[in-house]
This record gives C-alpha cells, sequence and structure tokens, in this order.
C-alpha cells in the first residue's frame, strides 16, 4: 500500500512548502520535539518526604502525598505534584529507608540535659519498635513491614566526645549523651518502577493506638527516603 502523506503546497505570499510528516514517520515522535523522548537521562536522586511526628501520637502518617510548595518546601519534600510524577519523569525504587530527626528541644536534648530529662532515644525507641511501614503504587500495596528499625536511612549521626577541666576533678566530670538512629543496611528492594502519573503513596500505620513521645518534644521529625533512579529525557 501507498504511503499516502499529506503536503501543503502553493502558500499565498511566497512561503514555501512545507511537507507534513507521513503516518510511518509520525510513530516516532521523539524525532520532533525539543525533548528527546527516545532517550532518557538516569539520576541518582532519591525522592523523600519529611513531616513532623506529633507529640501526641498519630495512627496514620502518610508521605509523598504533598508537592513542595506554599508551607511545604524542599527540606519537606522533593515532589514536584501531589502522589505521583510529572510526565515524562519515571522513578526507579531500589532502596527504602525511614528517618527520625529528633527536634533538640529542652524536652529531649542532644547533650547536658538535666538529669531525669526524658530524651530522644526513648522517643524514638518508643515508635520505633512499632509501626507498619506499607509502599502503596496504583491500586497494590507492594510493601508491608514491621517495626520501623527495620528500614534504616543511609545516614546517620556518630558521636565522638572528650572532656576536660582545669576547675573540676576528673571524677566530678561528666558528659551524657542522648543520640538515637537506627543503623543497618538499607533495604534493598527488587527494582519497582513508576510511570509518570502513576498514584504512589507510602503510610505508616500504629495499629494498636498512637504512640506520644516520652520527651513530648514538638519539634520531632520523621520521614520517608525512596533511594533510586530518576529518569528523565536528555535535551
Amino acid at each position: 500500500m501507498a504511503d499516502k502523506s499529506v503536503a501543503i503546497v502553493g502558500q499565498a505570499g511566497g512561503s514555501p512548502c512545507v511537507s507534513l510528516c507521513s503516518p510511518k514517520a509520525m510513530l516516532r515522535p521523539g524525532q520532533y520535539v525539543v525533548q528527546d523522548i527516545d532517550k532518557m537521562e538516569a539520576l541518582t536522586q532519591p525522592l523523600y518526604s519529611y513531616q513532623l511526628y506529633p507529640a501526641a501520637g498519630a495512627t496514620t502518617l502518610s508521605f509523598f502525598t504533598t508537592a513542595a510548595q506554599g508551607t511545604t518546601t524542599v527540606e519537606d519534600t522533593n515532589m514536584q505534584l501531589a502522589g505521583q510524577l510529572p510526565a515524562p519523569q519515571r522513578f526507579l525504587i531500589e532502596g527504602i529507608g525511614i528517618d527520625w530527626l529528633p527536634g533538640s528541644t529542652a524536652a529531649a536534648p542532644v547533650i547536658l540535659g538535666a538529669d531525669g530529662v526524658t530524651g530522644q532515644a526513648n522517643d524514638m525507641w518508643a515508635v520505633f519498635r512499632r509501626g507498619v511501614f506499607s509502599l502503596d503504587i496504583g491500586s497494590k500495596n507492594y510493601l508491608r513491614m514491621d517495626p520501623l528499625f527495620a528500614l534504616p536511612p543511609r545516614s546517620h549521626m556518630g558521636n565522638n566526645f572528650a572532656t576536660s577541666s582545669s576547675t573540676t576533678a576528673a571524677a566530678a566530670l561528666n558528659v551524657r549523651m542522648n543520640t538515637a538512629f537506627s543503623e543497618g543496611p538499607v533495604l534493598r528492594v527488587n527494582p519497582m518502577l513508576i510511570d509518570p502519573g502513576m498514584n504512589f503513596q507510602a503510610t505508616i500505620n500504629f495499629p494498636g493506638g498512637a504512640i506520644p513521645l516520652p520527651s513530648t518534644d514538638a519539634l520531632c521529625r520523621i520521614g520517608v527516603i525512596l533511594y533510586g533512579t530518576l529518569y528523565r529525557p536528555a535535551q
């Protein structure tokens, strides 16, 4: 069958002839666009989503459902759209971690807290020994796991201290550290590709009821990090 292409000829004013693409050529749109959708660049760019952990606790926390706009900034998330990726981006999930960032308040000090103060370690232990993490893509669940300690992030804070004093005897010196983190390799998962426009979210549920923070720290943040590769068109 002959290829029935269409051409515009003999336009007024001496305009040059413009030959429109044939139906076969239309099956390869990448040759016509400014961004080359036939060639993608791969970036090591995790997706992340953080929020305040309520001092009184919560039964459900949702992540990746808010975009970085308005009062939600890139310190909270790098999502451009709520619950999905903008076209034509894609993301390949390769690992998952849950991050915990204490507020370092008087109620939950990092260092030199008063005797008897309930601090960060107790807060994290109360929350991370419980909790059920879920990852849903489209209408399906692709991971459900507990407790939260089973999903450590890639990095955490380490501590090394030395003390000295010219006026206080060594036996009377002390430094009290009260930091908390989960440690271990990031959970590697079978790669999961999220297409543009496909809904996804992560949730942390506490089926046994909300878990309040022993310290009542009002500035503690909890976050979910999806480690992987972000694909976008090369220009």
